[in-house]
Order: C-alpha cells, then structure tokens, then sequence
C-alpha cells in the first residue's frame, strides 16, 4: 500500500497487525514479551486509545457544531438534533464499518449519515468509501465538496489526501456521448442505469465509471430503446439512440377475432363482442350480393294482416244484417257499411300480399346462379302459390 492510500484511509482501516489506531497495534513479532515490554506496550495502548477517543469526538463536535445556532435552545428544535444526533451515530457505524474492510456497508452508511447532517468529516469519508467500491466519479465529486467546505483544524490533515486521489482517479474515468437520433423529442427521457440523463447533457461527454452500463431512452409514441454499453478505464464513446415510431394499433374488429353462432333479438346498435358478453346476439348480416328481403316480408305480412282484418269485418256485417230487423234500416245500412269495408280491407291484404311475393320472386331471380329453376306463381282454388327455389 503507497503512503498515499494510507494517508485517504486516514483513520478508518486497520493496520496490519489487525487492529485499528483506536486498539493501539500489536505485539513486536518473535518470542514472549519482558514485564518493561508490557508496561511499555499498555502505556502505548493508553496513549493511542486516548488519541482515538480525542479523534473521535473532534469527529462528534464537527458534526454536532453548526447544528443549532447560538441564540436557539435544543428544546425549540428537537427534529435538528435529534438527526445530528442520529447521523453522528451512523457515522461511527461506518467508520466502525470501513475498519473491518466492509466498504459497500460503510459507504450506505455515510451515504445516510450526510443526508442527516451535512459535514465536512462525512463528505471526505464518503469520498474514501466510494473510491475503495469503484464509484469514482461520485468520490471524485464528494472529495471537491470536502474541499469546497471552509477549512478547519479537525479536517485540514485530510484536504491534501483529496486532492491527491482527485488526481489520481480523474484520468481514469470515462465517458459517454449520448444523442437521439433526429434531435431532442418532446417528453423523452433518457436514462443511464436507471437515473435520467438531463436533456441539457444529452451531447456532452458524461463521466462514467468503468464497466457495464445500461442506456434507455422512452418518448410518447414512439418504440423504447435500451442499449447496453461497457466501457474501459479513460475510455470515451458515443452512443446515438433510435427511438422509432409506433405501428398502428391494431383496430378492435381485426383483433376481436371469429364471433361464435349468434341468434335474433339483441337491441340495434349491439356489437358482436357486447352481445356474446350478455347473452343477446343480432340477427346474421345478408351476405354481399344476397338481395334484402325486408320489404317483401312486409308486403307479406301487411296484406296478410289486412286480409284478416277485411275477413272479420265482413262476417261482421253479415251478422249484422241477418240480425236486422229491416232491410232499410239503420242496422241494416251498418251491416252494409261494415261489409264493404271489409271487402275492401280484404282486397287490399290480397293486393299486398301479391306485391310482395312479386318482389321476392323478382329479387330472388335476379340473384339465383344459373342452374336454380325460375320461381312461378300460380293462382289456385286455395289461394296464392309460389313454386320454386328462392
């Protein structure tokens, strides 16, 4: 290890014996210790925890120092010191961390510890944490803010280790160009693991730890993008990222997909899948080319209902006649009126229901292929046939 790495560990790694400054190191190597080596051993034990101890709490007062100013009691601002009071203690947590080489747990604990309290002793340790676990453009910006703070005794033996390991990690960084191909697009987003690259930087060369890295980019309407990049120590590289245009969506009748066997008696205006969902279905669609038999059905039915109606009045009338006891008489002129207008009734169910047979065999001929035999209709002592096929 360079002197220059024993001077960033400061006080937070064991020495080689084992033990941290605060222990006061081990026994000299070889054979068994004189009472005077015992004693002179103690005594530096005494005097090195002594100093750890100061150590410590000019560590304590630098956090604790600025917490409350002058003229307020603690008593008005107990949420203020109480998180003093809890980053102080996450910062011997870390420390205690960081002497036993575990690196990453002392780092997080820093890393709470100054969102409690700003310090100028947590931001140099911070920094040192982060260079042992790789985050080098993070211990790079953590050491400047120790060196940015105002200088006091407690922390000036450690600004001259920061700027040294500002050196020495600043070349070794690299960096990152990243651009969206066709320039910026409202509302995209562009993220390098996971944290978003302001669009101020998307162009610049963006400082990176070295390894892999995974590059994102999202927009509205248009195919997220990710990337996956990784890059050397001092390596620099440019990464343009394609955001394409979304297909069309497919629309609902192409992706709703065959409807089952439907049956009449849904409400107009119900869809396939809506009428399937509650039980109801419409009544199947005329096939292209099939002609509509909606108007002949009418006729059909009209002139059926019309001679019925026609019929009924008429034996109406008859009866009325029969019952009547004059011939000129009111009732009898009634009965006639009532006769009359069922012939007419009658006849009039007979025009219709010969209209639409007519216009059913006329549409269905013209729409029969070839081979089909021609629909004919006859007039018989029972009434009106259709022979044929339809």
């Amino acid at each position: 290890m360079s002197h220059k790495d024993a001077k960033i560990r400061a006080f937070f790694v064991p020495s080689r014996g084992g033990r941290s400054p605060l222990s006061g190191g081990g026994a000299p190597p070889g054979g068994a210790e004189s009472a005077a080596e015992r004693t002179q051993s103690s005594t530096l034990f005494v005097r090195r925890a002594r100093r750890g101890l100061a150590f410590t709490l000019v560590v304590a007062a630098a956090i604790a120092a600025p917490a409350l100013p002058p003229h307020r009691s603690a008593r008005a601002d107990d949420g203020n010191a109480a998180d003093v009071a809890t980053a102080r203690d996450l910062f011997i947590q870390a420390s205690a961390a960081a002497q036993k080489g575990s690196w990453e747990e002392a780092r997080a604990l820093y890393e709470r510890s100054l969102a409690l309290k700003r310090a100028a002793i947590t931001l140099y340790s911070l920094g040192v944490a982060q260079k042992r676990t790789g985050q080098w453009v993070e211990a790079i910006e953590s050491l400047r803010a120790f060196l940015a703070e105002p200088s006091a005794t407690a922390t000036k033996a450690y600004e001259g280790p920061a700027r040294d390991a500002i050196v020495e990690l600043t070349p070794k960084l690299a960096h990152v160009t990243v651009t969206l191909a066709g320039g910026a697009l409202e509302g995209a987003r562009v993220e390098i693991d996971g944290r978003r690259v302001p669009d101020a930087a998307l162009g610049a060369a963006r400082p990176l730890n070295p390894g892999a890295h995974v590059l994102t980019a999202t927009a509205p309407h248009r195919t997220p993008v990710k990337r996956d990049v990784t890059v050397k120590e001092g390596e620099s590289t440019a990464v343009e990222l394609v955001l394409e245009i979304e297909p069309p969506a497919p629309s609902a009748t192409a992706s709703a997909g065959p409807a089952g066997p439907v049956t009449s008696g849904a409400p107009a205006g119900t869809s396939a899948a809506t009428a399937q969902a509650t039980g109801t279905a419409t009544a199947p669609p005329s096939l292209p080319g099939e002609p509509s038999r909606v108007l002949p059905v009418t006729l059909l039915v009209g002139g059926g209902a019309l001679l019925a109606g026609g019929i009924a009045m008429g034996l109406t009338g008859v009866s009325d006649a029969g019952s009547a006891p004059t011939r000129d008489g009111p009732d009898a002129r009634r009965a006639r009126t009532e006769a009359l207008i069922g012939d007419i009734l009658a006849g009039a169910g007979v025009a219709a229901a010969a209209a639409g047979v007519v216009v059913l065999v006329v549409r269905w001929r013209s729409a029969a292929p070839a081979s089909a035999p021609p629909a004919a209709v006859t007039l018989g002592p029972a009434g009106i046939a259709v022979r044929g096929r339809f």
